[in-house]
């Protein structure tokens, strides 16, 4: 057993990360460990921190491994689930516990950073060393880029990230001493610092501005009440003006720099500040005084005699539900009242009218931890799931007997499939896709979407007014494959192209759909297919046909009838003109090159005399109303398509 650690079995986390490792991975952290790169940095009872140094890399990441959930976390940005400097730490933490050690020691770790402030007049004076492993320390001269690339024994540091930013911050500035102001945003950066002196005090920094405390009591002598504002009771010491040494609940204090200094003074020396509201006044003070003030401080209400009862009000969790596009957005909130009459907002408390609660910021900590646990939500932080996780979340909400703020998770997620109805016409058809939300509305998801979503094998399609429905995979099984092969046959204008139309009689039958009575022109093509019906050659004919001849008149005129487009390819010769002759119906435009408009006429002369036709040819063209064919060419066809059409 090692002295001053509580004894976690190591295996199973060693296992996990075994497990969760490529072969290669796990060779690359074993040699990690050989090369002696891994160094402890803090452990205690949930998590261990080992920094990994590796070749090539300026900032030597951090491992943190959490033994008694099996769990781990590398800061590195590997996308892997485990990376050799996970594998490199639990490697070596298991052979530092078995030799008795907390921690593994790296007898080749470079130095690490130190910070060391001192108070110069009313400045500080910043100052870094360099840290041997043995605890030596010598002054880091300059900045830690041009240390690193001089190289040499000297450059043998192992800088953190926040130290690179912190080195780049201070060559900014090029000064050794800073004012309360010029060191704001360096305590922000020093928060992450782990070897922080002040005055040769171990310390912390933090770049949180500590506010002045502001107590509602009742004074102790008259009527009314009294607003005292007053120094924070965690400050020790004003180092310098604008910045503060706290109290912490760790051991050592914390550097912060003071807020709210226009109120209180950069050394606190205009506190304590104190105003009295007689009874005449209280209004003010409650509607106008304390809303403002608790923004700025940290308010405690000391008294029962507050008007409008500022009391105990019921502490509740609360989750303002939201369509946000195509995303269900949901934010955790912690409230007082019901109805809420305040909400934290951070340290913050948000009046929303009616009393005004007095704090209870355990109880605050319990209800948040309750909305985590309950609904997986962090109070402040918005979320926005979609697809299936929005689905679930939804169910979620509608058995959840908290406060819930909006009615979109009941409205915009039906619990049933989507139901299919299918609207055809003679070139067109919809394709419904509805549920019933239990606001009583109709809600819509786009066909092309569901189709898109079946094929990626989801599970749930969005609407078009906001949510999300469960896709009809039943039926998208049985049919998904005809809808999408007649979706892809539409045009711009969503006209399905004629060669489609049997394709749509079929479904229609499938789905007990009654065809569109245009459609049951195609039944010879839907309905037992056998062959195809003998056609009534026109009267006149003077011309014996052959019997390739005949079959081709009878297709042509049987797609004819079908209102479907047809080609006749055949060698020069073979009657291909006769055919078509024998398969028009009703006025005809026979487009043709201008070298063979008279042969056309020739042939209808010979087969057709009383065929009435006409050329629409030359300068002086005209149409004829009268002609059962109008023959003309491609050219005379692109300039008066107007005429023609």
């Amino acid at each position: 057993m090692v002295a001053g650690i509580v004894p976690v079995d190591l295996q199973p986390l060693f296992v996990a990360i075994r497990a969760a490792c490529s072969p290669r991975t796990w060779s690359q952290g074993i040699e990690l460990v050989r090369a002696d790169a891994v160094d402890g940095v803090e452990a205690d009872d949930d998590e261990i921190v080992l920094r990994v140094r590796t070749p090539g890399r300026t900032v030597a990441p951090l491992s943190t491994l959490y033994p008694a959930d099996a769990e781990w976390d590398c800061d590195c940005g590997s996308a892997a689930d485990a990376c050799e400097h996970v594998a490199a730490a639990v490697i070596s933490l298991r052979q530092a516990r078995k030799a008795g050690q907390a921690l593994p020691s790296s007898a080749t770790a470079a130095a690490s950073v130190g910070y060391r402030l001192a108070v110069d007049g009313d400045r500080l004076a910043v100052a870094r060393v360099l840290v041997a492993a043995d605890g030596a320390e010598r002054p880091l001269e300059g900045s830690i880029g041009s240390l690193l690339a001089a190289g040499g024994p000297d450059a043998a540091v192992e800088p953190r990230e926040v130290d690179l930013r912190i080195d780049r911050l201070l060559t900014m500035r090029r000064v050794r001493a800073l004012s309360g102001e010029g060191l704001a945003p360096l305590l922000a950066l020093l928060a992450e610092a782990t070897d922080l002196r002040l005055d040769g005090k171990g310390i912390t920094a933090s770049g949180e501005p500590v506010k002045p405390r502001a107590v509602v009591v009742e004074p102790a002598a008259g009527k009314g009440l009294l607003l005292r504002i007053e120094r924070n009771e965690i400050i020790e010491q004003v180092v310098v003006p604008g910045i503060a040494l706290c109290r912490s609940d760790g051991d050592l204090a914390v550097l912060r720099p003071l807020g709210e200094t226009a109120l209180t003074g950069l050394a606190l020396d205009r506190l304590p500040v104190e105003r009295s509201f007689g009874p005449g006044a209280m209004a003010e003070l409650v509607a106008e005084v304390l809303p403002e003030l608790e923004q700025r401080v940290e308010l405690e209400i000391q008294t029962d005699k507050l008007p409008q009862g500022v009391s105990k009000q019921p502490l509740r969790p609360l989750v303002e539900v939201s369509q946000r596009g195509p995303a269900l957005s949901l934010l955790g909130a912690v409230v007082y009242g019901d109805p809420p009459c305040a909400r934290v907002a951070g340290d913050q408390l948000v009046h929303l009218g009616g009393p005004i609660p007095k704090r209870d910021r355990r109880g605050e900590q319990r209800v948040a931890a309750q909305l985590l646990a309950e609904l997986d939500l962090l109070v402040g932080k918005r979320v926005a799931l979609t697809g299936q996780d929005a689905v679930e979340m939804a169910a979620r909400l509608r058995g959840y007997h908290g406060l819930v703020a909006g009615d979109v998770h009941r409205t915009s997620y039906p619990q049933q499939p989507l139901a299919v109805e299918l609207v055809p016409s003679t070139r067109h058809f919809d394709l419904l896709f509805t549920a019933a939300g239990s606001d009583g509305e109709t809600h819509r998801a786009d066909p092309s979407e569901v189709l898109k979503a079946w094929r990626d094998g989801a599970e749930v399609v969005p609407l078009l007014s906001g949510g999300w429905g469960r896709l009809p995979a039943d039926w998208l099984q049985r049919y998904g494959h005809q809808v999408a092969d007649l979706l892809l046959a539409r045009d711009a204008d969503g006209e399905l192209a004629a060669h489609a139309q049997p394709a749509l009689a079929q479904l229609c039958d499938d789905l007990n759909c009654p065809r569109p009575p245009d459609l049951q022109r195609l039944a010879p093509l839907v309905d037992g297919f056998q062959s195809i019906p003998r056609a009534a050659l026109p009267a006149g004919l003077q011309a014996e046909l052959r019997d390739y001849q005949r079959g081709g008149v009878d297709w042509l005129s049987f797609l004819r009838e079908a209102r479907l487009g047809a080609v006749l390819a055949d060698d020069m010769g073979l009657g291909k003109t006769l055919q078509t002759l024998c398969a028009l119906k009703g006025r005809a435009l026979v487009v043709c090159p201008t070298s063979v408009v008279h042969n056309w006429v020739a042939e209808i002369a010979r087969f057709l005399p009383s065929l009435r036709h006409s050329i629409y040819h030359g300068a002086r063209r005209e149409l004829d109303e009268q002609a059962e064919v109008t023959l003309t060419t491609y050219a005379l066809l692109r300039n008066d398509v107007t005429v023609l059409s």
